[in-house]
Parts: C-alpha cells; structure tokens; sequence
C-alpha cells in the first residue's frame, strides 16, 4: 500500500522505546495503532476523556454466542465510528478464547480518503487482528 501522508503520524502501540524517543507510525500503521488503542481501552479508563474506548473488555467472560458476537460487532462498529473516523469497518468477528480469558476480534476496514467533499474513496481493504 502507498504512503498515505494525508493520515499523519504519532506514537505507536504497543508503546515501546525508539533510540531516546517512543516509536512513532504513520499511514496505516498509524491506523492500525489506533484502531488497536480504541478497542483495547476500556471506557471510563482515562479519568481526562471518560467516553475514550469501548466497551468490548465486558463481553471477555460471556460465552460467544450468536447474540453475543452481534454484540460485540455492534460495540466495535460503534466506538470506531466515534474515535477512529479515517476507517470505514467493512467486517467484524468475534471468538472468546477460554483457556486464555480472551476476546479475540477480527476486523477488516478501509481507510477512508477524502480527495473532495463528494468523493469518498476506500482504500484497502485491511485485516487487523485484536486480542482483548
């Protein structure tokens, strides 16, 4: 995939050191990063932005079922839309690992570029992969 300049850079999760410095991201690892900072902070977990996140850290001890991965498809849909407007979510699916205690959430989305106000052009799609 190009460059992608217009979607700009910042810090990388998982945080991690870079020489004196944190590592830094840009085009769709930056997104990536976000993405995986939107689901993987629960809300309520930042005291200055209580609304940041989701809420999917709730469902970890549920039994996936049909109910509970629609769900869970809703809740990421929903707090992407909010936080993470450079996506579109194309698709979404959940499974709880038990031996771990975990959610894993599979998620393939487009960036959106906006090259006019009429125009919207996907680019991607990508695969990510999030362990909650």
């Amino acid at each position: 995939m190009p460059i992608l300049d217009f979607l700009g850079q910042g810090l990388a999760r998982p945080f991690r050191r870079a020489g004196a410095d944190l590592a830094r991201a840009d085009g769709e690892a930056l997104v990536r990063s976000a993405v995986a900072q939107v689901l993987g902070t629960e809300q309520g977990e930042l005291p200055w932005n209580p609304r940041f996140g989701s809420r999917i850290t709730t469902y970890r001890h549920q039994n996936m079922d049909e109910v509970m991965e629609a769900l869970v498809k809703t809740e990421v849909q929903a707090a992407l839309a909010v936080w993470e407007p450079r996506i579109q979510v194309l698709e979404v699916a959940a499974t709880r690992v038990r031996n771990d205690n975990r959610l894993d959430v599979s998620l393939t989305w487009a960036i959106i570029e906006r090259n006019s106000p009429e125009n919207q052009v996907l680019v991607g799609p990508v695969s990510q992969e999030i362990r909650i």
